[in-house]
């Protein structure tokens, strides 16, 4: 090509020093265009017909892959690729402007295939979490150490192209500079053992709902990546944790109960003891027919006061309840310590429903129906608030 228009320019009545010129800026503008004509191609037709094929399979990574942008990317390749192959012909093996020309396409085509690797990626984790499994275990934080070494294999290549020296010999300049490195690098590193832990021993997926208080954080685990762990509470907020920091401190997972099925309810109704009789002195028709109906049976035939009949009443209610567990799980109407407000009867038993919402109607529903009931036991909830009676 570059002879050509050297030869083209001379006959047009230019000297051979300034056809050379002209030869090669003409040539450089022609490899110019054809590159843009290149990437035109590939961004109008080469791209379409990709997408058109994509739409018509019926597998998932290409769906990602196209979602990406990731052929997209990889498409913009294409001039850098002309201009290499091109330019010496167009500018001549002798033109110093060829190493800068070249240098700068390989350059420009680094910086494109890390980009597309971080769009690849990104698909990956797009096609894992589509799986049903994929919450119990995150690879975020794998991949986003694999675009860190992206990054710097990347780095290192553009370092050796501008220098013109070998990777080798970048490498061993920057011995001396390992233990830098190292410390900038920290957080991401015991961030790395951390998330390699946690992932290890299951200790926290996706979709989780923990309590962390030291940071504020109740809520459900949103994503799980190298170096932090979001969280979104029950208010809506989202709250950032350190991923070493599961590690180093305490937190609570609640996995185990969804995975369980139930739920526990552990509440407490807290009785005046001043009401607290023989139940021969509350015994009434209306009290003998309340606790035959519900099922409510004394030990030894019969109760010794009327905390011990609440007691019987309240279990029988618990087992009749549809929404609470009966087989499989801890169910106890127990009697507590008392304490100067009282004594406290301690409902410990397990819900079916696992719905935050429909969970707080259930024993809302159960507590309400035990201390509407409590009248009839002559049995009154304490209460210090202005010495007002409640239920008296």
């Amino acid at each position: 090509m570059l002879d050509y228009l050297i030869t083209w320019f001379i006959e047009a009545g230019a000297s051979p020093e300034a056809a050379l010129g002209y030869a090669r800026a003409a040539g450089l503008i022609i490899v110019l265009l054809i590159a843009i004509l290149s990437y035109l191609v590939t961004q109008t037709y080469l791209l379409q017909l990709i997408s058109f094929s994509v739409e018509r399979t019926e597998t998932k990574w290409d769906d990602a892959l196209n979602q990406r942008a990731v052929f997209s990317k990889l498409a913009n390749i294409a001039p850098a690729i002309v201009i290499i192959l091109l330019s010496p012909l167009a500018l001549g093996q002798e033109s110093p402007w060829l190493n800068v020309i070249s240098n700068l396409a390989l350059v420009y085509i680094i910086i494109v295939g890390l980009l597309t690797i971080d769009a690849f990626l990104n698909s990956i984790l797009d096609l894992y979490r589509s799986l049903d499994w994929s919450k119990d275990f995150p690879i975020r934080g794998f991949l986003q150490v694999f675009k860190i070494l992206a990054v710097l294999i990347a780095i290192l290549l553009v370092a050796s192209i501008v220098l013109n020296q070998t990777v080798l010999y970048i490498l061993g300049t920057l011995g001396a500079a390992t233990a830098v490195l190292m410390l900038i690098f920290q957080d991401s590193i015991l961030s790395l053992v951390a998330g390699i832990q946690l992932t290890a021993n299951r200790m926290i997926s996706r979709d989780d709902f923990i309590s962390m208080p030291s940071f504020d954080a109740e809520g459900t685990v949103l994503d799980i990546a190298l170096t932090t762990i979001k969280v979104q509470n029950t208010d809506k907020s989202i709250t950032t944790i350190p991923t070493r920091s599961l590690i180093s401190q305490s937190f609570k997972n609640w996995r185990g109960m969804s995975e369980s099925g139930g739920r526990r309810i552990k509440r407490s109704i807290v009785l005046d003891l001043n009401t607290i009789k023989p139940y021969d002195e509350v015994d009434t028709p209306e009290l003998n027919q309340l606790l035959t109906l519900s099922g409510a049976k004394a030990e030894n035939g019969r109760f010794e006061s009327n905390v011990a009949a609440f007691r019987a009443y309240a279990f029988a209610i618990v087992e009749q309840h549809p929404e609470i567990h009966q087989e499989g799980f801890t169910k106890i109407v127990r009697e507590l310590a008392p304490t100067e407000s009282g004594l406290p009867i301690e409902l410990y038993i397990f819900s079916k429903e696992m719905n935050w919402n429909k969970f707080e109607e259930i024993q809302a529903n159960i507590f309400e129906h035990l201390i509407l009931a409590l009248p009839k036991f002559g049995l009154r909830i304490y209460q210090k608030a202005m010495g007002i009676d409640f239920l008296n």
